[in-house]
């Protein structure tokens, strides 16, 4: 993911958080974390030099067999040659000790093949050990990223929960009319009714007892007044409202 964006500017410095401080400290912690290894370009870098450092150690392999393979058509000729003296040799044409030395450059050659074998071997496991490293690396920018987006979940749970136990939050606008009088540092009790959300336009739901006596004149769509025993309506008026079924 791409954290430039969003570790671009710093935190900010809040020690007065109360019981949402913990998880502000913790995802602090992992942003200033994640800024220095992730945003900054670190581990990048550090993936990039590894990078290089399989190409530098393929190229060499691939140098290393080169050799070996002049060094096998060099073996393959001292072993002609070893082969024909032999010949001599067993026929008394040359002195055992002449063949000596060519054996010993048989030898020699075979040494060197042997060496050669084995730094390809050293290439094979330098290289193995590179990509091993770099698993690892990319292991530690995964887990990085995960406790970083951990640490912000947590917090995001922490302040929703505080919210929840603190915060009051009226689910529209609209004036608020006061069930109470309140002081501060009062203590409410849960549950407790402190005021009502009055919005500028206000629309209610009425179910209405209608008695048998001509209950079949009534039908959609017409007007009904809607009379409240605790407000008089000579005094307050009354509702109008609609029949909808």
């Amino acid at each position: 993911n791409d954290y430039s964006q969003l570790l671009k500017d710093p935190l900010p410095k809040l020690n007065q958080l109360g019981e949402l401080q913990r998880s502000y400290q913790e995802f602090q912690n992992q942003f200033e974390i994640t800024k220095q290894t992730i945003a900054n370009g670190y581990y990048q870098q550090k993936r990039g030099a590894l990078q290089k450092d399989l190409g530098y150690i393929s190229q060499l392999k691939t140098n290393t067999k080169e050799q070996q393979a002049l060094q096998e058509e060099d073996r393959k000729l001292i072993q002609k040659e070893y082969d024909a003296y032999e010949k001599l040799a067993k026929e008394k044409v040359i002195a055992p000790l002449e063949l000596n030395e060519y054996k010993s450059k048989l030898l020699a050659k075979e040494q060197n093949l042997k060496q050669k074998y084995a730094e390809i071997t050293t290439t094979d496991i330098n290289s193995h050990s590179k990509q091993k490293e770099i698993l690892d690396l990319q292991k530690q920018i995964l887990d990085q990223q995960q406790q970083f987006h951990s640490s912000l979940l947590q917090l995001k749970s922490d302040i929703e929960e505080w919210r929840t136990q603190y915060v009051l939050t009226a689910p529209e606008n609209g004036q608020v009319l006061f069930t109470t009088s309140l002081q501060e540092n009062e203590l409410i009790s849960g549950g407790q009714n402190l005021f009502y959300v009055q919005p500028a336009q206000t629309t209610f739901y009425a179910e209405l007892m209608a008695g048998q006596q001509g209950f079949g004149k009534i039908k959609r769509g017409q007007k009904v007044m809607i009379k409240v025993e605790s407000y008089p309506s000579n005094e307050f008026g009354y509702l109008t409202g609609t029949v909808n079924y």
